[in-house]
């Protein structure tokens, strides 16, 4: 009977905190993270400090420049002894070594030492890489969703900032990318 009333609960919770999200913030965060981002935002974020990451901050993304071709270089060498192939896979996910990883940290100390410190002076907190992931999408000739394919949207809470550094060149043959600013993402 206990945990029949527990299930219920945690039920009733995980699907209130869905739709209130949805209902009171108009996006699709749950509750909970819309509520932290809300008393992130008025208790601890300042806008104020913010400079050179302007855009950012009312755009919702921001270009920050090209990283260091030697570190790039030394990243794709990593991934290209990993041999991607496509093996009728649509996605070839690279395994993460403490090389790759080495280089990804120059490019954010050395190439984004501006924007980084900029970060930690609104957010009023270090900035820590939590987290690195390196893809290769193939093209699918499938009518289903494979990886974002179709749309795809980040919700995520105030203090994650996610940040693209392109291993290569990329135009409009490497597929149609398009960021939406956040005026227009409701």
């Amino acid at each position: 009977m206990i945990n029949t009333l527990k299930r219920n609960f945690y039920s009733l919770y995980f699907y209130l905190n869905e739709i209130l999200g949805i209902k009171l913030f108009n996006n699709l965060n749950t509750f909970t993270i819309n509520l932290y981002n809300f008393l992130y935002r008025i208790l601890i974020f300042d806008l104020k400090k913010a400079n050179v990451l302007n855009d950012f901050f009312y755009e919702g993304f921001q270009i920050i420049g090209k990283a260091n071709l030697d570190y790039i270089e030394k990243i794709n060498l990593e991934c290209n002894k990993q041999l991607p192939k496509n093996n009728d896979n649509e996605t070839f996910k690279f395994k993460i070594n403490n090389e790759i990883i080495h280089y990804i940290k120059k490019i954010i100390q050395e190439n984004c030492y501006n924007q980084l410190t900029e970060l930690e002076s609104c957010y009023r907190s270090k900035i820590k890489l939590s987290w690195v992931g390196i893809s290769r999408n193939y093209h699918s000739s499938k009518d289903r969703e494979i990886y974002n394919n179709y749309f795809h949207t980040d919700g995520y809470s105030q203090s994650l900032i996610k940040v693209f550094i392109n291993l290569h060149d990329v135009n409009s043959d490497h597929g149609a990318l398009q960021i939406v600013k956040k005026i227009n993402a409701k």
